[in-house]
């Protein structure tokens, strides 16, 4: 008796099928030398390594053991094409073989140079679970077909041209858990109808959305949703009181819109609030110290007024970010006599009407990089008790009333990482201290002709502008 034994590959012919697919679609795109791109290989955000996957790719052996490639282990067939940041560039077609694969349940294309629209073909692939095309050149409107995907939990189509509304055939992804949409050019309303989907994130930033998010429902209504980022768009009008009191919000981005009112309660369970950028008026409600979560605050270039609260400095011990600048905040910046918080990086009170001193906790921040008191009514000498501070990069004080002598308190390498010094328009007087200049070697860097130091922070770069006067003569 002879017994034939096949191999893995040979076994399936549906598998076979599938491989050709995939390899008649690699064929169908080109491979670019470079790749402009917005996010995933972009080396200030995600800074994936840009390749191509596809290049070691072999006609007539298994897909299976293909770069990018995933099968599953009993049934052998294709389940998730991850050709990220390969870096592909071209035009999905309407007849492109890849749609063929009704079993595909993951498809990663994202950081590469498709252009074109989304064809509607792409729906006929009925098991998709993942799809993502962020950081690609897709333009027009989206599919409303994608709402036939009834498995779908994750949809990502940040970073590409997408123009139109979203459609309302969304609402039929009774699995859709991520909605991805950030840095198009979709006009469109807040969608309060995608309510009734268990969204977990959803980005609807940097796009054209307009109009009131809080006065239809007058609670946000999503019982599951984590991260919410409505940043850089044109929503407006205010938000009830108590509109993320009873939600899950881990996540809170609203900065760069034109909300107006009285800031909401936030839930306890958040961690960044951002509302930057906004028209925002009164207090800082006290019930934020029930959010004792929060690792990063910012309520920058608001309209807000009022005193600090204590609890900002310490009712969070996993604080990295205050940034509460160019406000009309008033009164001294609170002071605490039992430290919890040694984990701030960021401390950005600039641009209000605070007055009084400086509090003397700061010399207990370790961590701090970047401390940025500048335009406010400080009356104090210089705070040479911050010398010691390991990781100070930036230290502004600029435009407010300290007086008297710069003088060191620290014999050897005070202020060892500083990089931006700004002092200038206070009331100081006398000799400039010869083991600061000695020490400020982090200063002799950045744009050699405009002056301008560089400050990274989170994958965000700022810029701060600086001049070095001596007697009169401005160097930059």
């Amino acid at each position: 008796m002879t017994i034939l034994v096949s191999s893995p590959f040979t076994q399936s012919s549906g598998r076979a099928d599938q491989c050709n697919a995939i390899f008649q679609f690699s064929n169908s795109l080109a491979i670019a030398t470079r790749i402009e791109s917005s996010y995933y290989c972009n080396a200030n955000f995600y800074n994936w390594t840009s390749y191509p996957r596809t290049a070691s790719w072999r006609r007539g052996t298994d897909c299976c053991t293909w770069e990018g490639i995933m099968c599953d282990s009993v049934t052998g067939d294709v389940i998730e094409v991850n050709l990220s940041c390969s870096p592909l560039q071209g035009t999905l077609h309407v007849n492109s073989t890849l749609f063929s694969l009704h079993n595909l349940r993951s498809l990663y294309l994202q950081g590469n140079g498709l252009t074109g629209h989304i064809p509607s073909s792409i729906c006929q692939m009925s098991s998709l679970e993942t799809l993502s095309f962020i950081d690609n050149k897709l333009d027009r409107p989206i599919p409303p077909c994608l709402g036939n995907l009834t498995k779908i939990s994750s949809l990502g189509l940040s970073y590409n041209h997408i123009r139109g509304s979203l459609p309302r055939s969304l609402a039929n992804c009774t699995g859709l858990e991520n909605l991805f949409l950030y840095s198009n050019d979709i006009t469109d309303s807040f969608p309060h109808w995608l309510r009734t989907v268990p969204l977990r994130k959803l980005v609807l930033g940097d796009n054209n959305f307009h109009g009131s998010v809080g006065a239809d429902p007058l609670a946000l209504n999503f019982p599951l949703l984590n991260d919410l980022l409505l940043t850089f768009s044109n929503f407006t009008g205010s938000l009830p009181f108590d509109y993320f009191l009873h939600s899950n919000l881990t996540y809170i981005y609203l900065s760069e819109n034109k909300f107006e009112g009285n800031l909401p309660i936030l839930p306890p369970t958040v961690e960044v609030y951002d509302i930057s950028g906004n028209k925002f008026t009164g207090g800082i409600p006290p019930l934020i110290c029930n959010s004792t979560n929060l690792k990063l605050i910012r309520m920058s270039n608001n309209r807000l007024t009022g005193s600090i609260p204590w609890c900002l400095v310490k009712a969070s011990t996993d604080l990295l970010e205050l940034t509460l600048s160019m406000n009309s905040f008033q009164g001294p910046i609170p002071n605490i006599s039992a430290l919890n918080n040694c984990s701030l990086k960021k401390f950005d009170l600039s641009e209000n009407n605070l007055e009084g001193k400086l509090p003397r906790f700061l010399a207990n921040y370790s961590n701090l990089e970047v401390l940025d008191f500048s335009n406010n009514e400080l009356e104090d000498l210089f705070p040479s008790w911050l010398e010691a501070l390991p990781s100070l990069y930036v230290l502004g004080l600029r435009s407010n009333k300290f007086h008297g002598l710069v003088k060191s308190s620290r014999p050897a390498q005070p202020f060892p990482r500083l990089h931006i010094f700004d002092i200038s328009n206070n009331n100081f007087s006398g000799a400039f201290p010869i083991q600061y200049i000695a020490s400020f070697k982090g200063m002799m860097g950045g744009d050699d002709r405009r002056g301008n130091l560089l400050y990274q922070e989170e994958g965000v770069r700022s810029f701060y502008t600086t001049h070095v006067i001596e007697k009169g003569n401005m160097f930059s």
